[in-house]
């Protein structure tokens, strides 16, 4: 059986997890910063000093894994002649950060693990900036279980480098397709680390996290207001746009900026999705007409000139049944447009399930909706205007729903 370390060991590791991939596009993305006319020095490099010497090897480490790219996460294995050149800036000068990763990335893939392992600490010791020594550290130190300077490793990495944060915050998001990540991810998350932003950042984004957004939530027990706001309507907005209703739920119920505007909404007002529920309404607008939610109590406008229709807003409610739909005007539909509030099935072809449509001078419309086969409906407010001189300003006091 497993030990309980050997265990701690292959769930700790999920975290760094594709690192491999990270530190060979660090490589990869650094590589253009080489002056290119090192290269026509080489056959004189006995006449180099340090510096010159150290530079050369470390413009022909990176070009090398220019050429590999590192496309299958996977570093590539270190050539012959850049190996010698190391060795050569590593006698000049023993204590060069750069020269001492060549070596020991040469070590590792030769499989001398212990003496590669001892270089690259040693590196660490020397200099905390290269990001290629901390990200290989912390997989290292993440393989063997020792949390602690894993995390210092990681840590040092993103919180010096924009660059190491830019290639190495996709496999570290990545690594939620493992539910045995989310514990010790949520750990490096509760210190509050200078990285922290962009974590958020990839993470509203990232496919692999939007799927297993509830689990690490539900998980780590991390609030929601942890994610800034931005970052936050984000991943409310590609939750919804993905169609993942029940993960939408279930952070708005986490979330208490959601649940501030769940009353008025359940009242029939016009609560917006931008000001923090994602299961409110979410307002549309193009070039020919503008909606928005305007004064006390609030109503939403639409505000369109003559020949324009569309969507104005729509907001996603619980399916599961039958309920009663209504809608109430604060004026009358004006004379040269007409007002639809339609319900559907969301999928990859959505399944109308009724609509509720006004005319010119109407003030209000009600009807029933089964959504039985639904988990969730969408609600959408659509409207078009007659072509001619005259805009229309179309004023929606109440858009209310009840289960039957």
């Amino acid at each position: 059986m497993m030990s309980t370390r050997s265990q701690f060991a292959a769930r700790i590791a999920l975290v760094p997890l594709g690192l491999a991939f990270a530190v060979a596009a660090l490589a990869h993305a650094a590589s253009g910063s080489v002056p290119g006319m090192l290269e026509s020095v080489q056959p004189l490099r006995s006449s180099l000093n340090a510096n010159e010497l150290t530079e050369l090897a470390d413009g022909r480490f990176r070009r090398e894994m220019n050429q590999a790219a590192g496309s299958a996460g996977v570093l590539p294995e270190l050539s012959p002649d850049l190996v010698e050149l190391a060795r050569e800036a590593y006698a000049v000068d023993p204590l060069e950060v750069s020269t001492l990763r060549t070596i020991a990335l040469n070590a590792v893939q030769q499989g001398a693990d212990d003496r590669g392992r001892q270089l690259m600490r040693l590196a660490a010791q020397i200099s905390k900036r290269d990001e290629l020594v901390n990200l290989w550290l912390a997989q290292d130190y993440a393989r063997s279980g020792d949390v602690g300077p894993m995390t210092a490793s990681f840590d040092h990495a993103l919180r010096t480098s924009a660059r190491a944060r830019e290639v190495a915050m996709k496999p570290v998001v990545d690594a939620l397709a493992s539910a045995e990540s989310h514990v010790p991810l949520g750990d490096l998350l509760a210190r509050r680390p200078e990285w922290e932003g962009a974590f958020w950042r990839e993470f509203a984004r990232n496919p692999v996290a939007l799927a297993n957004a509830a689990k690490f939530f539900a998980t780590t027990k991390i609030t929601m207001d942890r994610v800034p706001a931005e970052d936050r309507q984000l991943l409310y907005a590609n939750l919804k746009a993905t169609r993942q209703f029940d993960t939408l739920a279930s952070l708005a119920a986490l979330d208490p900026e959601a649940r501030q505007g769940a009353e008025g909404l359940a009242a029939g007002g016009f609560v917006t999705a931008d000001e923090g529920n994602p299961l409110a309404w979410t307002l549309h607008s193009r070039g020919t007409y503008v909606a928005s939610v305007r004064g006390d109590p609030r109503v939403l406008e639409i505000d369109a000139r003559p020949g324009s229709f569309g969507l104005a807003a729509d907001r996603i409610v619980p399916g599961g049944g039958s309920f009663r739909l209504s809608i109430a005007m604060a004026e009358p539909v004006p004379e040269n447009a007409t007002l639809e509030l339609a319900a559907a099935c969301p999928g990859e072809e959505a399944t109308a399930l009724g609509e509720i449509s006004l005319g010119p001078g109407e003030r209000t419309g009600e009807g029933t909706i089964s959504a039985a086969g639904c988990d969730y409906a969408s609600l959408q407010l659509l409207f078009s205007v007659d072509q001619g001189r005259r805009d229309a300003l179309i004023r929606v006091a109440r858009i209310a729903l009840s289960s039957r």
